[in-house]
């Protein structure tokens, strides 16, 4: 079977970015990773744009929506201000409805990359299953969907809301931009043609994600 899909130039990458308390251990590492991510992205040349949103107890927000790549600039580190508890699903959600919605090019491909250290514990309008749901339909749309999981049993928590595998990244928060490039080589691809069936972390990103963390003979392994 062939790695390849039709070619299309034009990449929307969402960045769904976990902001509650838990995450205030990792600001600096947080906003590294992601400045980096971008970086690398322009580095790479690829022509997309990038939405990122925010969320917490308090509110969901998007502060930074379809600024396309080349214009992207260094966030700086009062971006993040870390409150509140976790509604992961109430913000998954709300980004693939809004994501799926709304082209800032038409036949662009779509990227969702999810950040967060920690389990659901909040979410008032969606449900796991109806989480499930929406992944494996754009998944099976051609969407790339991606989950970065730091502090807790990500592999359990994506599995849940049906993302497989091969497209969940385990990490330690002082390795956060070993899993950003990594991510960024993901989107890369993407962005190059490769079929998203076909593209997953690779052993050694696995384990360079995951080198600075105190239970290390874990390295980021399916638990």
């Amino acid at each position: 079977m062939s790695n390849k899909i039709i070619q299309k130039d034009f990449v929307n990458i969402r960045i769904v970015l976990d902001r509650s308390g838990s995450m205030g251990s990792a600001i600096k590492e947080t906003i590294d990773s992601i400045n980096t991510f971008v970086k690398d992205q322009q580095n790479e040349k690829v022509t997309g744009s990038i939405t990122i949103s925010t969320f917490d107890s308090g509110s969901i927000e998007t502060p930074i929506r379809n600024t396309l790549i080349e214009d992207m600039k260094s966030l700086d580190y009062n971006f993040l201000n870390p409150r509140g508890a976790t509604p992961l699903l109430d913000a998954i959600g709300l980004a693939i409805n809004e994501h799926g919605s709304k082209n800032v090019e038409q036949n662009e491909k779509k990227t969702l990359v999810i950040v967060t250290d920690g389990l659901e514990n909040a979410s008032t309008e969606y449900t796991n299953k109806a989480i499930k749901q929406l992944i494996e339909n754009k998944t099976n749309e051609g969407w790339l969907i991606i989950y970065l999981g730091a502090d807790h049993d990500a592999f359990d928590q994506s599995k849940n809301i049906g993302i497989e595998y091969d497209k969940t990244l385990h990490y330690s928060k002082r390795d956060s931009n070993d899993a950003m490039r990594a991510t960024s080589r993901k989107v890369r691809d993407y962005s190059k043609g490769t079929d998203p069936r076909h593209i997953k972390y690779e052993e050694f990103e696995r384990k360079e994600s995951f080198k600075n963390n105190p239970d290390q003979e874990k390295n980021g392994d399916r638990e």
